[in-house]
């Protein structure tokens, strides 16, 4: 994995000793595998994984597998059908737009495969031909919906913009739904870094605190009780959320009245200011 953690200082030792030690054996070979809390899949969903993306086999259990992500450690069960070993030793590419899909042939009037989702991996295999590029295990991908790693200095805030109207969805990491700390992940990702999956995890170890005066301004990211988003200025708040079952634009102030809602304790904990 060549996209580096962002903020590693700021991990446990064991956190960082656990994500970096990870032994990567296998990746996914599906459009987006959900990840369970346990080996049932009536189990809640924590997280999932996209194309390409490539894990550690922790644990077996009969058709299941517990495994952990490369990107940031999380870990959840997964039926192993949908795995595969690693069958490529360069470095991918990744889907950079929200949606795109793997085509039969290079025309866009060929029958689609299958759709893919923004920072799912692919390996390219051949060169470009009308407009579109082969990959590995067949089909086509549009040239421009695809970057090699280097590529990947985009604005987060401007990626998440992308996501507006989406679906909100628990444990979801797609732009057919995803939840608020997917929206975070994934807009950085498409930065050039990786962070921890959960919003809990993301307060302690992305940027830095505002201190003493400092106002939030676009791209800072603002943490609640169970809660993240971007902010796009000093007022308003970029977040996938499950007041509207959706991402969506909403004043801070109306979001930290939701959060205070539904707990007992401080519902907004601050800004932090991305160092990238």
């Amino acid at each position: 994995m060549t996209i580096e953690l962002l903020n590693p200082e700021s991990y446990s030792k064991a956190t960082f000793d656990f994500i970096t030690g990870l032994q990567v054996t296998h990746q996914c070979i599906v459009p987006k595998l959900l990840m369970k809390a346990t080996s049932d899949v009536q189990a809640q969903t924590v997280s999932e994984i996209l194309l390409g993306e490539r894990v550690a086999i922790l644990e077996t259990l009969n058709d299941w597998v517990r495994i952990a992500c490369e990107r940031d450690g999380y870990t959840g069960w997964v039926l192993m059908k949908h795995l595969c070993l690693i069958n490529h030793q360069a470095s991918p590419y990744y889907i950079c737009v929200p949606v795109s899909h793997i085509y039969e042939e290079a025309s866009l009037k060929s029958r689609p495969l299958q759709s893919v989702y923004m920072t799912s991996e692919i390996d390219v295999v051949g060169n470009e031909m009308n407009g579109f590029l082969p990959i590995d295990g067949g089909g086509w991908i549009y040239a421009k919906h695809v970057l090699a790693v280097n590529g990947l200095d985009f604005d987060p805030v401007n990626i998440a913009e992308k996501f507006i109207g989406s679906a909100y969805l628990w444990g979801g990491r797609s732009y057919e739904g995803l939840d608020c700390s997917a929206l975070v992940q994934l807009s950085i990702f498409m930065a050039g870094y990786r962070v921890l999956r959960d919003s809990s995890m993301q307060a302690q170890s992305v940027g830095r605190c505002l201190v003493n005066d400092e106002q939030a301004e676009r791209g800072d990211i603002a943490f609640f009780q169970g809660h993240v988003g971007f902010m796009l200025d000093q007022d308003n708040l970029l977040h996938a959320n499950a007041t509207h079952m959706a991402v969506t634009i909403d004043p801070v102030v109306d979001v930290i009245e939701w959060v205070a809602r539904d707990t007992d304790k401080e519902p907004f904990l601050g800004y932090r200011r991305l160092t990238i």
